[in-house]
């Protein structure tokens, strides 16, 4: 069976930002479901260590809500969510924590935007297909001209950098 050119290989799953994920299903969630999520979200930390039924109390839902939302999720119980959830946590504290403290309201503003930036870029990275990238980058290395494009400061940054990338293609 051929999958499609955008999903992953059922051997590897993509990995699972749970933190990122509750931001981007949490409008689609039900009433109950975003009572739990506000709850997780209130104290990463603390959902790693409560049970299901602390949870349930805290969020004044029920257990099956709780598992709902895990499943919404993309995980396939409490547990799951609860290690899925740790991990992130472990690979965030590694790689995007920093020990600037702000004390002001635009040095908040800097690092939401940052942090905002930090988790779009990794959810670009998860949702990369190494296969189409490599065939992009055969299309390439066989054409004959590349015209590159750019606007503004970012953008023509970006197109110096791939223009040296480049060479011998004219």
């Amino acid at each position: 069976m051929a999958r499609r050119r955008n999903e992953r290989p059922a051997e590897h799953p993509p990995a699972i930002d749970i933190v990122s994920r509750i931001e981007r299903i949490e409008s689609g969630l039900s009433p109950s479901e975003r009572r739990v999520a506000a709850m997780v979200c209130r104290d990463y930390e603390a959902a790693t260590r409560m049970t299901i039924a602390d949870l349930s109390d805290k969020a004044k839902v029920s257990q099956p809500t709780v598992t709902r939302f895990c499943r919404s999720l993309g995980c396939s119980s409490f547990a799951d969510f609860k290690i899925k959830l740790a991990t992130t946590l472990t690979v965030a504290a590694a790689y995007l924590k920093s020990d600037r403290v702000f004390d002001d309201d635009v040095g908040q503003l800097a690092r939401t935007v940052m942090m905002r930036a930090a988790t779009a870029v990794r959810e670009c990275l998860d949702q990369l297909d190494p296969q189409i990238i490599g065939e992009a980058i055969e299309a390439l290395a066989n054409s004959r001209r590349i015209d590159l494009y750019g606007q503004g400061g970012g953008s023509a940054a970006m197109i110096e950098d791939a223009s040296q990338l480049s060479i011998g293609i004219t």
